[in-house]
């Protein structure tokens, strides 16, 4: 209960205060890439690893909250470095645990709708 209240009144950082630059990514590379092992960070523990030709995506989460409410819950600070349309096939989804923050819902639904209709 006392981080839940504490956590009431903290505030979180908007994307613009982060002193970092992000890269843009290249998700046409990503898309067609079978030869270089590539790692693109996609948003928290959100990875996209392409390793010995094949394609590796963790902790999935891509929607605007973390919750499973998408008009409640907390919104994401930096946006997804890659649209999840825009990655390729997925050979190898890894979970690393069942937070709404780590494993989204939706993220998982909607990229096998795009996979049920290949």
């Amino acid at each position: 209960m006392k981080w839940r209240w504490q956590r009431l009144w903290k505030k979180t950082p908007k994307p613009e205060d982060h002193h970092f630059p992000l890269a843009e990514n290249d998700p046409a590379f990503l898309r067609f890439n079978r030869e270089k092992t590539t790692l693109t960070w996609i948003g928290y523990a959100t990875v996209f690893l392409q390793v010995g030709g094949k394609n590796i995506l963790t902790d999935p989460h891509f929607s605007e909250r973390a919750s499973p409410l998408q008009w409640k819950g907390p919104r994401r600070i930096v946006p997804s470095g890659v649209a999840l349309a825009e990655l390729p096939a997925i050979d190898l989804v890894v979970i690393s645990h069942d937070h709404y923050d780590s494993l989204d819902k939706g993220s998982i639904v909607r990229r096998y709708r795009v996979y049920a209709h290949l």
